[in-house]
């Protein structure tokens, strides 16, 4: 298992994180669609 695809919307707005099973890659991936998250939310 290489990984899932997990959605969260803020909106109108959906978001898609692809949850890998490298720790450090999966906590990158948080941290930049949050910070979308919050350029969205602006």
């Amino acid at each position: 298992m290489t990984g899932s695809i997990y959605t969260f919307g803020v909106g109108n707005h959906f978001f898609y994180i692809r949850m890998m099973t490298n720790p450090a890659i999966r906590l990158g991936d948080i941290s930049t669609y949050m910070k979308k998250c919050i350029l969205y939310m602006d």
